[in-house]
């Protein structure tokens, strides 16, 4: 299931706890996962995994990704020409072949002709974070009284889930400054298949142009838990303990950004190479970032931040959620270095 909101954007305010209660409708279709050897799974001409005595799961790209790389080889490269029997003939061979066990995160949502959706291939030691327990433990150790905590975005994808929140009241803009209103908050992102560790950092938005980067202050990343063993285990303490000091960070790094208006820099061009760099991204984004760069009025580490994280590049673009939080995290980094 793919679903990218902004809630500035497209003005319709949501609370975490709908983003909740959304979350656990979703995760409540997750199947128990299923530790199997990996010789004992078949392609069907349909393009699904039969998985013995469950039944048969499309692929989602994630997911399809994984197997390619379990069996050694790539989907559109080899399998260009080949009808979908061929494809499966060939992908049954290596399944045969292949040796240990894997386990399988399944889910009974599914858009496709089968039972399911394999989710993830993962190792058989693999323990995700729930999504739906996490924003709950956020939700408790964040609300007071009955105020409602607004949700900035929200993105759900083959391979991640990831939302910002506020926290505390916006900063408002100060008359000398070209930074505007902020919101100061949150940002979650957790992987249950894969793709990344449960991580919680410090992040702003301005109002002005709905742009988000994470926040540019030393130890911005506030929590990082990996998926193996007990991944769950003391989490409520960890997340009251860590969200305790963000409304004092948020004041520092809200500080920062407006400073990095008087940061001038000599080559743009060279500082956006930088950040693509650092963020792993592709130099074919060098052009259109510059083209954002030059819309704005000052040439400063602001507006080499701003052009950067600009929404409407991105959206242009059709970057991923997870492209953008690796833009955002990278050009946090310079601004806050540039300080």
């Amino acid at each position: 299931m793919e679903l990218t909101f902004n809630t500035l954007k497209e003005r319709r305010p949501m609370s975490l706890q709908t983003l909740a209660d959304h979350i656990g409708i979703v995760e409540s279709h997750d199947r128990p996962d299923i530790i199997t050897n990996l010789s004992d799974l078949k392609m069907n001409d349909d393009l699904n995994i039969v998985v013995p005595s469950e039944g048969n799961y499309a692929l989602t790209p994630w997911s399809r990704r994984q197997i390619a790389n379990l069996l050694g080889f790539k989907f559109d490269k080899w399998f260009e020409n080949a009808d979908n029997a061929e494809k499966a003939f060939e992908l049954n061979r290596r399944f045969n072949r292949a040796t240990g066990q894997i386990k399988l995160r399944t889910t009974d949502m599914t858009d496709a002709n089968a039972d399911g959706t394999l989710k993830a291939f993962v190792s058989p030691t693999y323990s995700a974070v729930s999504d739906s327990m996490l924003s709950n433990l956020i939700l408790h150790s964040v609300q007071q009284n009955d105020c409602q905590i607004p949700v900035i975005r929200a993105n759900f994808t083959d391979k991640t889930l990831s939302y910002a929140i506020r926290i505390g009241d916006p900063y408002e803009s100060l008359s000398s400054s070209a930074v505007g209103t902020i919101w100061g908050g949150i940002l979650i992102q957790n992987s249950g298949v894969g793709y990344a560790s449960l991580s919680i950092s410090l992040h702003l938005m301005r109002l002005v142009c709905t742009n988000g980067m994470t926040a540019p202050v030393a130890g911005a990343t506030l929590l990082r838990r990996r998926h193996s063993g007990r991944p769950e285990a003391d989490l409520w303490n960890q997340i009251s303990h860590v969200l305790s000091a963000v409304p004092e960070k948020l004041g520092y790094a809200v500080h920062a950004l407006r400073e990095s208006q008087n940061k001038k820099v000599a080559n743009a061009q060279a500082a956006i190479e930088a950040i693509i760099k650092q963020a792993y991204m592709p130099s074919k984004l060098v052009e259109p970032l510059m083209l954002a760069y030059n819309k704005e009025p000052y040439e400063t580490a602001f507006a080499v931040a701003q052009a950067v994280t600009d929404f409407e590049t991105h959206e242009q673009l059709g970057l991923s959620p997870e492209d953008r939080k690796q833009l955002e995290d990278a050009a946090a980094e310079y601004i806050a270095n540039a300080a």
